[in-house]
């Protein structure tokens, strides 16, 4: 038999898949794709398989770290959708931060945000100019 390619690999884990309900772990499934085609490299089945959640992402879940399983399969009240935080800007720390070393800290009479690469205070000189100040 030939070696598998990628999109060979990705198929046959979709339907070892399929054929589980409960899902497979990661060496499992990586084990039953070898034992099936020897001739393909087993380095290479490990990838296709490590990356199957990412490439399918709507038809492949991981319920748990090294457990694969097909989205229809899921038992929704077992496991229910994780909710994603909203992004956290590093500003939106500054003025917090500055009342905690006022207040609770006391360390500070007064604090304020001093430049920053968000604020554009903050330029890196080109190499050129490096040279003149660090002969």
């Amino acid at each position: 038999m030939a070696k598998l390619t990628v999109k060979q690999v990705d198929e046959l884990a979709l339907k070892i898949l399929s054929d589980s309900s409960e899902g497979v772990r990661y060496a499992e499934l990586k084990r039953r794709i070898h034992e099936s085609h020897p001739e393909t490299n087993l380095n290479m089945i490990g990838t296709q398989v490590g990356l199957l959640h990412l490439k399918h992402p709507g038809e492949i879940i991981r319920p748990s770290r090294g457990l694969y399983r097909l989205a229809p399969g899921i038992d929704r009240a077992q496991h229910p959708l994780q909710q994603v935080a909203p992004a956290v800007q590093e500003q939106d720390f500054y003025e917090p931060f500055a009342e905690w070393l006022k207040d609770d800290l006391g360390e500070v009479t007064e604090a304020a945000s001093l430049g920053g690469a968000a604020t554009g205070a903050v330029t890196i000189p080109p190499p050129a100019d490096l040279a003149a100040v660090n002969p």
